[in-house]
């Protein structure tokens, strides 16, 4: 059986007035089964446009999009999503927001109370699964949002944003947990992030996307896996990576921060 999760841009193009500058412009894109691709860019350049489309909560104007070969119209399960606002039900505990999405699919009371308890386990609050959304810090909403989408198994994964309330710490361990199931699951992986750190850290495929000229800038491929990719390919990424960004950086752009910590040692997880 062919692998799922192949989300395909074709020339896509998207503005949101009529006589205003396009945001993307002719962007093609194609997401394979199981890859983790991160795109970067400053802000107003179309990366959480990019991610609606896919979602399906918005429409492109020029072009399509695709999934396994089927139009992009409107959300589905097979796309999972956490934006940036969490979007979690204030009058439901914790485990029921992360159920939720199974109770809608028909999935059985059990199997949903134990898929919901692995998945906060995963994002570390399987302590927590009783508590309502008021009682949990805004970290641990984001959290609790993430599990909600992994819960659902779904083959492809749309982050907005997504680890950008966590602290450092709790951001790395958060890292390797959902690198592993990323990979037991063989999910394909959409990720919006303004860290090159976390682009670094997590990407199979990086883009960066161009805001005075919508579309694609620059595209860098991760041989993570191969046994040659050591601290200087890391250092080489991180250099181009800021060379690509540099000159469109937004100085009230918090997340445009430059990498100014040295390239781990070799053998050594990026950050």
């Amino acid at each position: 059986m062919n692998a799922r999760g192949e989300l395909v841009f074709d020339r896509v193009g998207k503005r949101f007035h009529p006589t205003g500058a396009p945001v993307l412009r002719a962007l093609s894109l194609r997401c394979r089964p199981g890859e983790v691709v991160v795109v970067l860019g400053p802000s107003g350049c179309g990366k959480s446009t990019l991610l609606g489309l896919a979602a399906g909560t918005m429409a492109p104007d020029e072009g399509s999009v695709s999934l396994d070969g089927v139009p992009v119209r409107a959300p589905g399960p097979e796309r999972a999503v956490v934006f940036q606002d969490h979007g979690l039900f204030p009058w439901s505990t914790a485990h029921e927001n992360v159920a939720i999405g199974l109770r809608f699919a028909g999935v059985g009371k059990a199997e949903r109370d134990a898929r919901a308890e692995a998945a906060l386990e995963t994002v570390q609050l399987g302590d927590a699964g009783s508590k309502l959304v008021h009682e949990l810090s805004g970290g641990m909403r984001q959290r609790v949002a993430i599990a909600r989408a992994l819960v659902l198994e779904a083959p492809v994964l749309l982050l907005d944003e997504a680890f950008s309330a966590l602290d450092a710490r709790t951001r790395r361990d958060l890292h390797d947990h959902l690198e592993q199931a990323w990979t037991r699951r063989s999910q394909t992986v959409l990720l919006v992030t303004h860290s090159l750190e976390e682009a670094v850290r997590l990407g199979h495929r990086l883009i960066v996307l161009e805001r005075n000229a919508p579309g694609i800038r620059k595209e860098i491929i991760l041989e993570r896996h191969a046994p040659h990719f050591d601290r200087h390919d890391i250092g080489r990424v991180r250099a181009e990576l800021e060379a690509a960004t540099r000159d469109q950086d937004d100085p009230d752009d918090a997340g445009a921060a430059r990498l100014d910590q040295p390239p781990p040692r070799v053998g050594a997880r990026v950050p």
